[in-house]
Parts: structure tokens; sequence; C-alpha cells
């Protein structure tokens, strides 16, 4: 399930940023905004590297819609905008990023009896709700999709549905599992069997598959049985029966695909495109999926950067995280590991060890790794 009302940081290794570096605050979108860490505190950059919100918050969260979720003491959390105001003060128990110009977030209300309630609610871009926290609603929600939102209600147990930008059930909790809406349809589980349902509640594709996904340009990834990758139409005819054991959803028309070991497990990976070949052979351990015409790739224990020729044009020097791959990139801009030179502390998680920077597309460093 994608998603949860929780309190996003992304836990990186950074250390202090370069003495004497100017800080400055203006007018710019979120997108050129990205996370550092120094000192145990987060703030953020531009794509030059130059530090334009100190580093102030024990959690931040990257920019999305212009707004990212930021807080000073792990109890209360509220929103930054890119000029780093913070145009939302602290007053959520939890949030998530902005989606389709509102954020789920979570409050805390004291019951008759003098017992705590925490009630989720989605707020607007200046803070004030767009849907306001109903005792009797939803106790969970994710972001909002083409106008649909997958929600539960205290009520529905593990049953999702969804509710509208009112708040409102547009689909009452009846699924034991559901996609976001994607090109008019979600995909639902009922009863163990996957298929589609469009926003009227009916399936263009009966639940019918062992295992469906999300549909992206007019494809669905989906599986019959196990380890059969197949891609369906809107109708659910299949338009591509892939000779390999692995496959993932289309992104940039490319599919990651993988050959041998056991259901993507061992095996090796490349690349398919939407005709079902291979455009780029399956030798890598570990892809990542394309991002501005550059994808992650792992052969040992190192990864790179490969472009769509499958040519390496960033050489295997990066180490992967608990998150798995770097990047991906962003305007310009992606963030690597590298292993910080001597001894790992006793006790000390994998992360420990590693530093975190951030590359441009030819591979120099913007923002060189710390900790």
């Amino acid at each position: 399930m994608r998603g949860t009302v929780l309190a996003t940081a992304l836990f990186l290794c950074f250390s202090t940023y370069p003495r004497g570096e100017q800080i400055g605050a203006q007018a710019a979108s979120g997108d050129e905004r990205f996370l550092i860490k120094t000192k145990g505190l987060y703030g953020y950059i531009d794509k030059t590297g130059k530090v334009i919100i100190p580093p102030n918050y024990t959690v931040a969260s990257e920019f999305r819609e212009n707004r990212a979720l930021f807080g000073r003491d792990w109890r209360q959390y509220g929103f930054l905008d890119p000029a780093g105001r913070e145009i939302i003060p602290m007053r959520f128990l939890s949030g998530a990023s902005f989606s389709e110009g509102v954020a789920v977030v979570s409050v805390s209300r004291t019951t008759e009896g003098g017992s705590d309630h925490i009630e989720i609610g989605f707020v607007n871009p200046a803070g004030r709700w767009a849907i306001p926290p109903n005792p009797g609603g939803f106790s969970w929600a994710d972001d909002f999709h083409e106008g649909l939102a997958l929600a539960r209600s205290e009520k529905s147990g593990n049953k999702v549905g969804f509710i509208d930008r009112r708040g409102q059930w547009a689909m009452t909790p009846q699924f034991d599992w559901a996609e976001p809406f994607s090109e008019g349809v979600a995909a639902v589980d009922i009863g163990g069997m996957r298929g589609f349902v469009n926003r009227t509640g009916r399936f263009p594709v009966p639940p019918a598959f062992a295992e469906v996904h999300s549909f992206s340009g007019g494809l669905a990834l989906a599986y019959q049985e196990s380890c059969k990758p197949l891609f369906i139409d809107h109708s659910g005819k299949v338009v591509i029966r892939a000779s390999v054991d692995f496959a993932s959803a289309f992104r940039d028309d490319l599919s990651i695909v993988g050959i041998g070991g056991r259901c993507g497990v061992g095996g090796r990976f490349g690349y398919m495109d939407r005709l079902g070949a291979l455009t780029i052979a399956p030798r890598y351990e570990s892809v990542a999926p394309f991002s501005e015409g550059l994808a992650a790739v792992r052969a040992g224990d190192k990864w790179g950067f490969i472009n769509r020729k499958g040519a390496l044009v960033i050489p295997l020097r990066f180490e992967e995280t608990a998150a798995g791959a770097p990047g991906p990139f962003r305007s310009g801009l992606a963030r690597v590991y590298s292993r910080i030179p001597g001894a790992r502390p006793p006790n000390a998680s994998a992360m420990a060890d590693l530093q975190a920077g951030y590359i441009n597309t030819l591979g120099d460093y913007v923002w060189s790794p710390t900790y």
C-alpha cells in the first residue's frame, strides 16, 4: 500500500556544510530544493550547491507541490515553502506530502472521557482544512490521485475504499488491497484476485489476476501465475507476454526486466520497451528506473549510471543504501552515497558508514559527500 500518514524523514548521513557558504532565501520552485543533513539537522540546497534553507530541522521531507514537511522535536510537524518560511506552523502529529493541492495530516483530540483520539484530515497549501478531521470518518488515508484517495475507516477493519475531495466515500471500504487511481481506474483485490475498478464502481477488467499494478501509458503489469509477467490494456487484453522472470511497470516507456533467479531475486536485470523488445540486455545485478535520461545500475557492490543506449556514463563508484539505489535524477541532480573513510563504529547501522552528496548529469559533485 502506498503512503501512510507518517512524518517523513529522509535519514541521510550528512555532516557540516562548507564553512563560509553563503546562505540566502529566494522565491523558487520546490523542484530546485534538495535535502541535506548536517550535525543531525536537515536543510536544503539549490541546484548549484548553495545552502538556501539552513539545517535547522530534526525532521524534513523533500519538497512536493512547493511544500515540505518539517519538525523540530518529533512531536509536532508543519510545512515549509521553498524560501524556508514556515508557511504552516507545527501543529500536526504527523503529515505526508502534498498531492493535488492537499496533504493528509493527523491531529489529537481529547474525547469526553478524557482520552486522546487521533483523527485524520487534509489541509490546503495555506494550512486551512480542505477536509476537516471527522471523529466518525476515516482512520487512515493516502494521497489524492485523479480526485480520489484511498482510505480506511475504524469500522472497516483492513478493508479500503476511496474518498472524494469532500471527504465523502466515493466507494465504501470493500477491497482487501488497492492502488491509487491512474488513467481512470484503480488496481484492487477482492478475495485474493485482482482487477481494475473505475470511478463508478464497475470493473472494466474483472478480478481474474493473481497480481496487477497501476496503468502507465495504457499498459498495466499483471501476473496470472508466479514469475510470468504480462502487460494488459484497459480491456484486459494481453498486449505483451514477456519472456522474462520479472518485470516492472513502464516508466519513461521502459520496463525493468529480470532473467534468472527467482521472480527478480538473484537474477540479472535490464530494460524492455513497449513492444516487448529488450533495449538493454539483462546484465546488471540491480537497476533502477530511468529519470532525466539516466538510470542507476549495480555491478558487484557499486552503483553507477547508464544512458538509454546502455552506455555507462557515470562510473560504478557509489554505495547502496537501506533505500536501495542512488538517485534518481531530479532537476539535474542525483543524491549518491560513498563510504566514510575509517573504521565502522561498534554496533552502528550500515547507514552510519555512509556519507551523502549530490552529483550532476556529468557525474561531478555539486555537493561533496558529508556525514
